[in-house]
């Protein structure tokens, strides 16, 4: 979790259905994007970022609506959406089984489709108060996928001071 603090005034109808945006939503400051995606889950105490893109990932446009925030990354190694990050104020269902979570205040599930082909499909689930991030790895063909810990230091997450 990055030091700086997500402050928002919510605002009735600050999400217009279907919003798009093309900002990053940054963990290294106050960015918009982290803003809008707060607004979509305005009682999540927690908002997922960007941490840092390594060379050859890229930022996939923001999609939020009222009701839940996504974005996706592609990566010139395991191909475009190989991560997408769906931020909503419930879990789904089926988590998968849980393990020591990476996130402080966040618990994490993790469901690994086991493949014997080159292709990886995983979902990682944190859950936390007021909220949900999954984490939905999609990878056809790759010649390698990353590792959690590189996972980890491409995402995070930002405290949410007022809601």
């Amino acid at each position: 979790m990055r030091g700086w603090i997500v402050a928002i005034a919510l605002v009735a109808g600050a999400c217009a259905p279907g919003v798009a945006r093309h900002d990053l939503p940054s963990c290294s400051g106050p960015s918009s994007a982290v803003v809008l995606m707060a607004q979509s889950v305005p009682d999540a105490a927690l908002v997922p970022c960007i941490d840092s893109l390594r060379t050859g990932w890229s930022f996939r446009r923001l999609d939020a609506t009222d009701e839940r925030a996504s974005f996706a990354l592609d990566s010139d190694r395991v191909g475009e959406r190989f991560l997408t990050v769906t931020f909503s104020d419930r879990c789904p269902g089926e988590r998968g089984r849980e393990v020591e979570s990476d996130e402080p205040g966040t618990r994490l599930f993790r469901d690994e489709v086991p493949s014997e082909s080159d292709e990886y499909r995983a979902r990682w689930t944190y859950e936390f108060e007021g909220g949900c991030v999954t984490y939905d790895f999609d990878a056809d063909g790759a010649e390698s996928t990353p590792t959690a810990g590189y996972v980890a230091d491409l995402l995070s997450f930002v405290e949410v001071e007022e809601r």
